[in-house]
C-alpha cells in the first residue's frame, strides 16, 4: 500500500487551519505526516502550531515556521523541498482553508493499488466551493494548429462521468508521486499566482494526471469579484505569459500577449497600465514581489 505524506500552506487563517488538520486527522487513510508550513502568520497561529506539534496522533505532526511572508509559491515551494527529503510515495498538497473528505485519501490509494497505468504522476481531487464543484482548478489546454489558445476548465458534466486526465491542476487538494517531484524539481518561485499550473506542465511530462472525482476536497474560499482589480491579477498575468515562453516558446508566449492588450485594451487606464507592466516584466524575467502590486494594492472598478 502507498504511504502519503501532507504539506498545508497557511498564512494568518487559524480558524481554518483548525478545521483543516482536524480533517486530516479523520482520514480513513490516514497520512503518514502533516507538514505545516505557517508563512509567518501574526494571528496565533505560531503559538497553536507549537502546541500542536506535540499533540499525541497517529500521524506525524511537522512544522516549519519561516520568518517572512513568501506568498504561497514560497510555502509551497519550502513545504514540497521538506517533503521530497521525507519517506513517502506521494505528496499531499493544499491551503489551510482546503479540507478533504475523511474517505478522500482512502479513494485516492484504492486508485493507485487497482491502476493499470504504468506511471502516475499526480492525482486530483474534485474541488467544491459553496456546495458546488469550483472547474477551475482542473484544466485542460486547448490547442489550434499547435499553439495553446486556451485553458479550458473541466466541465461538470465529465466529473459525473468517470476519472478523467487534464493538463493543469491547482495546489487546492493535489497528490504528486514524489519520484517525479525528484524528476521535475520543485515549484518556481512566483511569489502568488500560476506556481501550480506551472509545476503540473512538468509534472505532466513525467507521467498521466487524472482526476478521481469521488475523492472530494471542500474549498474554504470566496474569490474576490471579477469585476475588481486587484493586485493578484498583475502576479497571474506576468507569470502565465512567462511560463508559456519557458514552455511553449516566444510563438505562442506571443499569443497570449497579443490577447491580453486586446482583451483589456478598452478598460480602464488603472488595468492596461498593470497589463503592460506585467507583459513587459514577463519577457524580461522579472518575477518576485512587484514595488508597485503589492499584497494589499487595489484598483478601481472596471
Amino acid at each position: 500500500m502507498c504511504t502519503i505524506g501532507a504539506v498545508i500552506v497557511t498564512y494568518n487563517r487559524l480558524q481554518k487551519l483548525k478545521i483543516a488538520l482536524q480533517a486530516y486527522e479523520n482520514q480513513k487513510f490516514k497520512p503518514k505526516y502533516l507538514l505545516v508550513i505557517n508563512n509567518n502568520s501574526m494571528d496565533g497561529t505560531k503559538e497553536y502550531l507549537d502546541l500542536w506539534q506535540k499533540e499525541s496522533s497517529e500521524i506525524v505532526h511537522l512544522v516549519l515556521h519561516l520568518k517572512e511572508n513568501t506568498g504561497g509559491s514560497g510555502g509551497f515551494y519550502e513545504g514540497i523541498r521538506a517533503a521530497e527529503t521525507m519517506e513517502s510515495d506521494w505528496i499531499w498538497v493544499a491551503d489551510d482553508d482546503a479540507y478533504p473528505a475523511k474517505d478522500c485519501f482512502e479513494k485516492m490509494a484504492e486508485f493507485i493499488k487497482l491502476s493499470d497505468v504504468v506511471e502516475i504522476a499526480a492525482l486530483c481531487s474534485a474541488v467544491y466551493t459553496n456546495g458546488h464543484i469550483d472547474t477551475w482548478h482542473r484544466r485542460r489546454f486547448g490547442k489550434r494548429f499547435g499553439i495553446v489558445r486556451v485553458e479550458d476548465c473541466i466541465s461538470v458534466k465529465e466529473y459525473e462521468k468517470n476519472n478523467f486526465e487534464l493538463d493543469l491542476f491547482s495546489y487546492v487538494g493535489t497528490l504528486i508521486n514524489r519520484k517525479v517531484i525528484l524528476k521535475v524539481g520543485l515549484p518556481q518561485d512566483y511569489f502568488i499566482s500560476y506556481d501550480d499550473s506551472e509545476h503540473s506542465i512538468r509534472v505532466s511530462k513525467q507521467g498521466k494526471i487524472i482526476c478521481i472525482p469521488n475523492a472530494k476536497v471542500i474549498h474554504d474560499s470566496i474569490e474576490s469579484a471579477e469585476d475588481i482589480i486587484t493586485w493578484k491579477k498583475y502576479y497571474a498575468l506576468r507569470n502565465k505569459i512567462y511560463s508559456y515562453n519557458n514552455h511553449f516558446g516566444l510563438l505562442q508566449s506571443s499569443f497570449q500577449t497579443y490577447y491580453y492588450y486586446i482583451k483589456y485594451k478598452k478598460n480602464n487606464i488603472v488595468l492596461k497600465q498593470m497589463t503592460k507592466r506585467a507583459i513587459n516584466h514577463a519577457k524580461r524575467g522579472i518575477l518576485g514581489v512587484d514595488e508597485i502590486y503589492k499584497p494589499g494594492w487595489k484598483g478601481n472598478i472596471l
